[in-house]
């Protein structure tokens, strides 16, 4: 995580614009943190830390996040990466800085014109309900549109969630190929699920059943 951090002597106020910087000072203090605590954090990691800080404010929080807690269920089962710690530091690192100030700026304000912690609240709950549910029409849907959120960011969807879906299809066709019989238990984040792009559309694209067995 040290590349998520500045050196050097350059600040956050050195690489943002003025009001992104106010407008950061002002969410960052809603929770009881200063802007002058995050002064050498890179943007990309900032948006990152504000975004858990807000799931964290609707009461939701990552150690209780599926991953983790099939991790503790694993025992003595090997776990395999779809995509390594270093790939995503990579992604995000390779955004412009424009791009990584549009993605602060997402993640400080992610309903413009709305109150943004209801709505992020409101919106944490409906996925975890739909999830819970299997409502598969109505969780592509509430999913594309959350996307869309991030959609007039120049090439973010593109890398965040279309080229990391692909290279996940393509790692799960492998286990499927060259798996020797083993069965595999796939553990992805929601988002990569759904659309044109998504990981169903695109398994089923390449000839494979894909079922879902709740809902």
């Amino acid at each position: 995580m040290e590349r998520g951090f500045f050196h050097d002597g350059i600040t956050l106020a050195d690489v943002l614009s003025d009001t992104t910087y106010r407008r950061l000072a002002g969410r960052l203090s809603a929770y009881g943190h200063a802007v002058t605590d995050y002064q050498f954090v890179k943007p990309w990691l900032l948006a990152l830390i504000l975004s858990t800080l807000e799931a964290t404010d609707a009461s939701f929080e990552a150690i209780h996040g599926i991953e983790m807690y099939f991790l503790a269920q694993s025992g003595e089962k090997q776990i395999i990466e779809l995509e390594g710690f270093s790939y995503q530091i990579d992604l995000f690192e390779g955004f412009s800085g424009e791009v990584q100030e549009q993605f602060l700026l997402s993640a400080i304000d992610p309903y413009p014109g709305e109150a943004d912690s209801e709505r992020i609240a409101e919106d944490l709950e409906l996925l975890h309900e739909l999830w819970i549910s299997g409502n598969w029409e109505v969780f592509q849907t509430f999913s594309e549109n959350l996307k869309a959120l991030t959609a007039h960011i120049p090439g973010y969807n593109e890398r965040f969630w279309n080229e990391r879906s692909q290279n996940m299809a393509r790692r799960i066709e492998s286990f499927l190929t060259e798996g020797d019989g083993k069965t595999y238990f796939v553990i992805i984040g929601a988002g990569h699920l759904s659309g044109e792009r998504g990981l169903v559309k695109l398994l089923r694209e390449a000839g494979y059943r894909v079922e879902q067995i709740t809902g």
